[in-house]
């Protein structure tokens, strides 16, 4: 709405503010309409706990980071981990371009050391865990490779 607002004259952009706060007319384009409502609750969510640091666990490339900067408005500090070296790689990245987003090479667990990670054809299903044969997504999650990633505690 802003962009469509700054685009008119000023001198109808006070009154169209206004008439659409109090109507609550919202405008977005169409590729937010999905995530409206839940950019909406963790907006919400991270004003009313005082939120300043997400810690996100297997944030793979960061979608989860990008989504709370470009669609929830978060500006505080984020801590991703990613264990598999080839996301982490494209996490890594992405974090550097942010002063404030922080992405670690490793999985969380209850001790620290390494793990064998089954790294999956789709890289959002890689686990430590075994893939069932009857799993609805099993195309995507079969294993295509493992590596040795570290684990730490939080």
């Amino acid at each position: 709405m802003r962009w469509f607002l700054n685009k008119l004259p000023k001198s109808i952009q006070a009154p169209l503010r206004g008439l659409w706060h109090k109507v609550n007319v919202v405008l977005l384009p169409r590729r937010k309409l999905a995530t409206f409502a839940p950019a909406q609750y963790y907006r919400a969510l991270l004003q009313d706990k005082q939120i300043d640091c997400v810690i996100d666990v297997g944030a793979n490339e960061g979608q989860f980071a990008e989504f709370l900067r470009n669609d929830v408005g978060y500006d505080g500090q984020i801590v991703s981990f990613e264990p598999v070296s080839q996301t982490y790689n494209k996490l890594q990245l992405k974090a550097a371009r942010d002063g404030r987003w922080d992405a670690v090479r490793a999985a969380l667990g209850d001790e620290p050391g390494s793990a064998t990670i089954n790294i999956a054809a789709s890289n959002v299903f890689s686990s430590f865990l075994s893939v069932s044969s009857d799993d609805l997504y099993h195309s995507l999650s079969r294993p295509v490779a493992q590596e040795q990633v570290p684990v730490d505690r939080l």
